[in-house]
């Protein structure tokens, strides 16, 4: 639609530059300037109410920019193909991608996606994406503070933050949290941390406060 106004802006001024380089009166000249004129206010006021709509979609956008849960990282979710991926993260997020092969846990390795956003630290991947045999994302993990669930819990919030907004979090297997269904997310301690795992799932000592979170799973 803004495309159409700047060619009727173009045409206008090009109509009325034509008159006055023909010689035409200057009667005639300056209703040519005052009708272009009034043109131009007219759509201006258009333009700015059409860009005014625009920044509103995409405030509306940023809610569900950086929002995980149900299958989705941010505008990334578990239906899109590497091409779909691609797209997003390079309109949507300016990032870029880089595939590897990594370890995923239970001896076995996967093809991944590692995002680089440059909202995020450029060090250390926003997103990564596991991928199955057949070419389909089965798990994307958000590993920036940038992404985080409805009730706020990010990589990097502490145990005293989860166990406050979920008072039925328990540590179980891997270092695994699992949050309400709802929101289909868990999130995980850093395995390498200094903390006596085994004695916190058998009860014998209880999880640091402080203890913060590494990374959130979604599928």
């Amino acid at each position: 639609m803004r495309k159409i106004y700047c060619e009727i802006i173009f045409c206008e001024i090009v109509k009325n530059c034509i008159i006055i380089r023909n010689g035409a009166a200057s009667s005639a000249a300056g209703e040519g300037f005052s009708y272009m004129l009034k043109i131009l206010v007219f759509l201006l006021g258009v333009l700015i109410g059409t860009m005014g709509t625009a920044a509103a979609g995409d405030m509306t956008n940023d809610s569900e920019r950086y929002l995980v849960g149900d299958g989705h990282v941010g505008l990334i979710d578990s239906g899109l193909t590497p091409d779909g991926v691609n797209q997003v993260v390079r309109d949507v997020y300016q990032g870029r991608s880089v595939d590897a092969v990594e370890p995923v846990g239970e001896g076995r390795s996967a093809r991944v996606t590692n995002i680089y956003i440059p909202a995020a630290a450029a060090d250390q991947p926003a997103i990564k994406l596991i991928w199955d045999e057949a070419g389909k994302i089965y798990r994307l993990e958000a590993c920036s503070s940038q992404f985080m669930t409805r009730q706020g819990i990010h990589a990097g919030s502490s145990w005293n933050e989860i166990v406050s907004i979920y008072p039925d979090a328990k540590l179980g297997f891997e270092n695994i949290i699992a949050f309400y269904p709802g929101e289909k997310v868990t999130c995980m301690f850093d395995p390498h941390a200094n903390v006596d795992w085994e004695a916190i799932r058998s009860g014998r000592t209880s999880v640091p406060g402080d203890l913060p979170v590494w990374r959130l799973f979604t599928y």
